[in-house]
């Protein structure tokens, strides 16, 4: 639709010029960074957050082994992809994270189904 009433079907490919760009972002413009849950189980093993957030629970996160996200870093990846490189690495191995954990856990990347279990959506 959008070509149709863009007239492409007129235009020379040879004679177009430009260009585009596109950058990862997320919706609370934060890096997406971690170790990935399986979704399903996640939202599964964590339903009583639903009727109250404050609960802890017992139950260990189900995670899917070995995949880990490195995204949405928007127009500030050059600074923050090697840090997060680094935060993958540790968690990979099981070292000590090489920021403090409450920087960790706003990039972490089951923030976005920990929200939406709370919140109920």
């Amino acid at each position: 639709d959008l070509a149709e009433r863009l007239g492409t079907a007129s235009l020379a490919p040879e004679q177009l010029q430009g260009r585009a760009a596109f950058r990862c972002t997320s919706p609370d413009y934060l890096p997406i960074v971690g170790p990935l849950a399986d979704a399903g189980a996640f939202a599964e093993a964590y339903a009583a957050l639903a009727k109250d957030a404050r609960q802890v629970p017992e139950v260990p996160c189900p995670w899917l082994e070995g995949l880990y996200v490195n995204s949405g870093h928007g127009s500030r990846g050059l600074i923050t992809a090697p840090l997060a490189g680094e935060l993958i690495a540790a968690w990979a191995s099981a070292e000590p994270l090489p920021l403090p954990r409450a920087v960790a856990e706003a990039c972490h990347p089951n923030r976005f189904a920990l929200r939406k279990l709370i919140r109920g959506k």
